[in-house]
């Protein structure tokens, strides 16, 4: 008799999850759209930089290369970038 019962609730109820699962599939997309939609408004970039030494004596010339790539395509921007010496607290810049 249980078994029975457990048959005809898992067949009564089967409908009901399947359902579920397709409203979640579209709750998936409307996550997609918004979300392209702002990588539109605010395009996403990230800035690879790489250096000629791992380490660094202090008062040692440092050569470098940037790329500015699209977060979402990984192609490359055209930018000038322009590096500028970060100031230490009660130090000087030279």
């Amino acid at each position: 008799m249980k078994i029975y019962l457990q048959i005809v609730l898992f067949y009564l109820l089967l409908p009901v999850m399947l359902w579920g699962q397709l409203e979640a599939d579209t709750s998936f997309l409307r996550i997609e759209e918004n979300f392209l939609s702002q990588l539109e408004v605010y395009p996403q970039e990230k800035i690879h930089l790489h250096t000629d030494r791992d380490f660094y004596v202090p008062g040692e010339q440092i050569w470098f290369k940037a790329y500015v790539v699209d977060a979402l395509t990984h192609q490359y921007r055209k930018y000038n970038l322009t590096p500028r010496p970060l100031q230490r607290r009660g130090g000087k810049r030279r």
